[in-house]
């Protein structure tokens, strides 16, 4: 491995090549399943980001009355991608504070501003936090569990 001559990684040379090892190990039995594992593989991930990005179109459609026309969805759909793209180079993690402020700017066409606050809030609420809470109750375990692997 090229990386692993660089001097400041070179310490890390064992474990880089254990590494390689693994991805080569799992790729080869993965190349073994058949195709409709892959199917079902990327279909949910596919279902999981679409979802995700539609969050903002139901909270848009439950908080103010509007058209339920496919363009005007389609492009809440395509704003709220952009949104997810511009917060990717926000110094802070998740986009926080970024995303609050993006979203009523975003979304001023179907939503005033009291209630694109609420609509960010709720947004969060199911989109981000859950997935803060819910680090914050297994990282700790993870990291216990990886000290006693690593203690014995």
């Amino acid at each position: 491995m090229t990386i692993a001559r660089i001097p400041f990684i070179r310490k890390f040379r064992l474990k880089l090549y254990q590494i390689g090892e693994d991805v080569v190990i799992t790729s080869k039995e993965i190349r073994n399943r058949p195709l409709s594992f892959h199917l079902k593989a990327v279909s949910t991930t596919i279902g999981a980001w679409v979802t995700r990005f539609l969050t903002v179109n139901f909270i848009i459609l439950a908080l103010v009355e509007m058209d339920f026309e496919f363009m005007s969805q389609f492009l809440l759909y395509a704003r709220s991608q952009t949104m997810y793209v511009i917060t990717q180079f926000s110094p802070t993690p998740g986009g926080s504070g970024v995303m609050e402020l993006l979203f009523s700017g975003f979304f001023s066409d179907y939503i005033s501003k009291g209630i694109g606050s609420i609509g960010a809030l709720l947004w969060r609420l199911i989109t981000y936090y859950p997935y803060l809470i819910i680090g914050v109750i297994i990282i700790p375990n993870w990291i216990r569990r990886v000290i006693k692997q690593r203690s014995h």
